[in-house]
């Protein structure tokens, strides 16, 4: 109640707004016709990837992340799989930063990108570029992958898959 109001107790305990469920690795939940999961990444602190899938498509999330397995093996098993959001948080020039901090840069990113196996035309969506080196890491990126049309995501942007 500091910060924000506590949804889980509004409003009261036995009808909340929000209810929390914690998931545990290998454990999907159903929410109406979708279906989440999700799978550890390499962050500074502990974090996941998510996918969702409904019956004719589907998305994977990871925000936070560097490079590892559990995320692209995660990903390259995942059917109907429309979009990829992925982070790129900073560019080049910032790899150790980057590498300290547990996010992708344009040579990190682009090297695990090469590992994805996909059989549809997947749409991959880069978020959080870092404020100031945005135009920079979109360059860098888009010139080691000049074969991939990325979508960079932006606030108040509705993407149809």
């Amino acid at each position: 109640w500091t910060l924000w109001p506590d949804f889980a107790a509004l409003p009261n305990k036995n009808s909340a707004v929000m209810k929390y469920h914690i998931l545990q690795p290998g454990e999907d939940i159903t929410l109406g016709n979708r279906t989440v999961s999700h799978v550890d990444v390499n962050h500074a602190v502990p974090a996941v990837a998510y996918h969702v899938k409904n019956t004719v498509s589907s998305i994977c999330y990871s925000g936070d992340t560097m490079s590892c397995d559990t995320l692209w093996d995660f990903v390259n098993e995942k059917e109907l799989l429309s979009m990829l959001i992925v982070e790129c948080a900073f560019p080049n020039e910032n790899e150790a930063l980057a590498t300290l901090a547990k996010h992708y840069c344009p040579n990190t990113l682009s090297k695990d990108l090469k590992r994805l196996n996909l059989k549809n035309d997947v749409k991959i969506a880069i978020t959080h570029l870092k404020p100031g080196g945005e135009a920079d890491t979109k360059q860098q990126l888009q010139s080691l992958c000049p074969d991939i049309d990325f979508i960079w995501l932006e606030n108040d942007t509705i993407y149809d898959l």
